[in-house]
Order: C-alpha cells, then structure tokens, then sequence
C-alpha cells in the first residue's frame, strides 16, 4: 500500500491527540467554595500501568500508520490487529480509571475530585484509535487502485506423451 486509509488517518490522529491531552489536567481537587489548585495530568493522575496502555496504543496506532505506508502488506496487518486489541483494552479501562478518581495525592475522596475535560478527550482518543485500528484492518476494498489484482495469463496445458 502506498497511502493511508481513513482508517489509518483516524487511528494516527486519535494516537497525537491522545499523547498531548495526557499532558492536560485530568482531574482537580474541588471543595464546597469552588476548586483549590490541586490537579495533576494524566501522565501523573492515572497511574503508572494506565500510562504504560495508553503510549503503548498510541505508539502501535502510529505504527499502523507507518507499516500502512512504507511498509509490507502483512506488517501493515500485524499492526492494525496488535492496535485493534491494544485499544479495545485500554478504552475499558481508562474509563473505570475516570470513574474512580485518583485521590490526587492529598487523600480526598471521589465525591472532592472533579474529571475535567481533558479526561473524556483522552478517552475519546483512545476510542478513536480503536474504531480506526478496526476500519484498518477491515477495510478490504477490491476497487481501490492499490488492490488491483489482474491474474496471469493461463499456462498451456502440457501435450499427453506419446508411447
């Protein structure tokens, strides 16, 4: 293949994102008066495994992508599947993480701490990786120009031997 699909545009674009929303506020600590200044990112925020998921889905998304253009046909197979399931696990669980705040370090309980909006587009993000991972490695057009096949041409069968 030489260029990408929508698929692979929507499973790289959703793995940029998700890489630099990690870097905005997930959650904050919020009291009766109004918020305080307690609030971390998601690198820090969402614990050490969740992270470890979510930069292994994005990386394998931008493998995809890679694999897709410069790479063989089977590579590109290889990287859809491993970020189709990469994906499929990390959006599960990078929602129960939103559910369960962190207690941001100060101990505070869930009902304190408020899921900014940085964190549902984190989540859409890794959403979006799996849907394109999934259209990926399900897109198998015949029409498109890079999977034209053209069989050859029959070999002539052999002359039967004489005895």
């Amino acid at each position: 293949m030489s260029r990408l699909r929508p698929g692979e545009v929507l499973a790289a674009l959703g793995a940029i994102a998700l890489i630099v929303i990690l870097f905005a506020d997930w959650f904050a600590l919020e009291t009766g008066s109004g918020r305080e200044g307690v609030s971390t990112t998601g690198w820090a925020s969402l614990g050490w495994l969740v992270v470890a998921l979510l930069v292994l889905t994005a990386l394998a998304a931008l493998w995809l992508a890679v694999a897709t253009v410069a790479r063989s046909v089977a590579e590109a197979v290889l990287a859809g599947v491993v970020t189709t399931t990469l994906a499929a696990i990390a959006v599960p669980v990078l929602l129960l993480r939103i559910a369960t705040q962190p207690d941001l370090g100060v101990g505070a309980p869930n009902d304190l701490v408020a899921v900014q909006f940085a964190a549902w587009v984190g989540l859409i993000c890794t959403a979006l990786i799996a849907v394109g991972a999934f259209i990926a490695i399900r897109d198998e057009r015949l029409d498109a120009p890079e999977s034209a096949y053209e069989p050859p041409e029959p070999r002539p069968a052999p002359q039967p031997r004489e005895s």
